[in-house]
This record gives C-alpha cells, sequence and structure tokens, in this order.
C-alpha cells in the first residue's frame, strides 16, 4: 500500500514539471522557422512603418492639395483699425495708393513758402540831365501763402523785401559808397507756382512795389510812388517730411516806379533789378 503512494507522488510530480518546463523552454527556443511561417516579432522592437508609407509613418497628402485658387473663408477680412505702414517704412513691392498716407509729399490744401538769401540790387533813375545810379549787394526775404489747385499748380499771396547795404552811389559818373546806407525795394501782390513731377518748379508774381533810398542817419533821401515789380523764380525742392520742403531757388526781380513828387515839379521814373539766391522751407 505504501509502495502504491509513492508511485502516484512521484507521477504527480513529474507530471507538474513538464507542464512548467514546457512554456519556458518555448520562450529560451523559437521553434524552426522553414520559411512559411512569419518569425515573431521582439517584444522590445519598435513597429516599424505600415506598407505604402513613407519611413516617418505619416501618409503623403492626396494629389492636387492645396487646392488651386485657395481663398480665405467667406466674409473673413483683416481688422480696419490697422491701416498700411508709410511708404518710407516698408520694405517690400512699392505700391503708393496703399503704402502713402493722404498728402504724402503731394502739393495739396494749404501752401506756405519762407523764403531767404542773398543777392544784388540796382536801381537807377535820370531828372533834368541828372543820372543817377545805386546799386550793391545785399539781402532777399519774400513769404508766401496760398493752396493748391492740384498737385502741380499753386496760387498764393506774397510779401518780398530786397535790399542792399551800404550801396555805391553814381552821380553823372562820379561814384562813392554810402557806408550804414541802404537803398531796396518792398512789395507786395500775388502769384503762381508750377511744380513738376521731381519738384522743380517755376514761380511767377506780380506786385505792388516802392523803392526807399535811406542815407547813413536811417533818413529817406530818395522815395518813389507805388508801381509794379514782376517776381521770377526756378527752382528746386526736397522733401524733408511728409508735407515740408526745403528748396533753393533763382529770383528776378524787375519793376518800374516814379519817384514822389517834392514840389520841384520833377519826378524821374526809377528802375528796378534784383537778381537772388533764396533758400526756402515750404510746407505743401
Amino acid at each position: 500500500m505504501r509502495t502504491t503512494i509513492y508511485r502516484l507522488s512521484a507521477s504527480a510530480a513529474l507530471l507538474a514539471l513538464a507542464l512548467v518546463s514546457t512554456p519556458a523552454r518555448a520562450q529560451v527556443t523559437p521553434p524552426p522557422n522553414d520559411g512559411t511561417t512569419e518569425a515573431p516579432a521582439s517584444p522590445n522592437a519598435a513597429p516599424g512603418p505600415q506598407p505604402g508609407y513613407p519611413p516617418n509613418g505619416y501618409p503623403p497628402p492626396p494629389a492636387g492639395y492645396p487646392p488651386p485658387g485657395y481663398a480665405p473663408p467667406p466674409g473673413y477680412a483683416p481688422p480696419p483699425s490697422y491701416p498700411p505702414p508709410p511708404r518710407r517704412y516698408y520694405r517690400g513691392q512699392y505700391n503708393p495708393q496703399i503704402e502713402e498716407p493722404a498728402g504724402f509729399h503731394t502739393h495739396d490744401g494749404t501752401f506756405i513758402r519762407l523764403q531767404l538769401g542773398f543777392g544784388y540790387n540796382s536801381m537807377s533813375a535820370n531828372a533834368s540831365g541828372l543820372d543817377m545810379k545805386v546799386s550793391g549787394g545785399g539781402a532777399g526775404f519774400g513769404i508766401a501763402i496760398g493752396g493748391a489747385l492740384n498737385k502741380n499748380v499753386v496760387l498764393y499771396g506774397t510779401l518780398l523785401d530786397s535790399i542792399a547795404s551800404d550801396p555805391t552811389i553814381e552821380l553823372n559818373g562820379q561814384s562813392q559808397t554810402a557806408n550804414g546806407a541802404s537803398a531796396g525795394v518792398v512789395g507786395v501782390g500775388g502769384g503762381m507756382a508750377y511744380y513738376l513731377d521731381n519738384n522743380l518748379f517755376l514761380a511767377g508774381s506780380l506786385l505792388a512795389s516802392r523803392l526807399v533810398v535811406n542815407n547813413s542817419n536811417g533818413d529817406a533821401i530818395a522815395r518813389s510812388d507805388w508801381g509794379f515789380t514782376f517776381d521770377g523764380q526756378v527752382g528746386k525742392e526736397w522733401w524733408a517730411s511728409d508735407n515740408w520742403g526745403l528748396g533753393v531757388s533763382l529770383q528776378v526781380l524787375l519793376g518800374r516806379m516814379k519817384d514822389q513828387d517834392n514840389g520841384s515839379g520833377v519826378t524821374p521814373t526809377w528802375s528796378f533789378a534784383s537778381f537772388n539766391v533764396l533758400f526756402s522751407a515750404s510746407y505743401n
């Protein structure tokens, strides 16, 4: 009886050992591959790409993507509170209708021009066989205020003064320098300027003017009635900001006016000419 029990116990132990050892051996020693079955993957190996996909695992985009003529969704528009930058800050392709603010580098609206420079003045008269000429270098000044009719044409009113300091006075060919004296013309009138696209300009004015010659004490030794003077200019301006320009011009003044009647019955007529170089600052 005891022998039979020992035999049953030994058989059960061998059966349990066989059940435990068979899966372990299967994990250590893979079954032979005869080419008809696929070898099992290693438990730690990364999954490979699917057939027909690129190595990164992402499918290629469909043919014809993105569709031609793509446009933003209906109703989309950029925010209205962000205007395009001015031309001088924009580095892309220039489009003046988009990048330039209104009035940028354009002759429009109010026009103001200030001019100051230097030049040469000459005036002469003849009365009762006495020839007198006054000439010399000095300064020129002008101010004009008006408005633009369009981007090329400007109308304005103007005030100017052209004066010679320490002039030379000639009487019948005899001349001397009048130190401390002055001689000049002051005028007021209106005119027009025409600007080309490159900011070259031509300007002309007609002024009511009078001539005054003062001695070194400031007393008038000659004074004319009001006459007329033509002011002609040609010049060039360069934009310094959106609306301000700096420029230079050549000015010619030609005038003619009668001397005041001093009771002697002799009223000579003065002829006046001035040539100036003027530097300007103008607002458009």
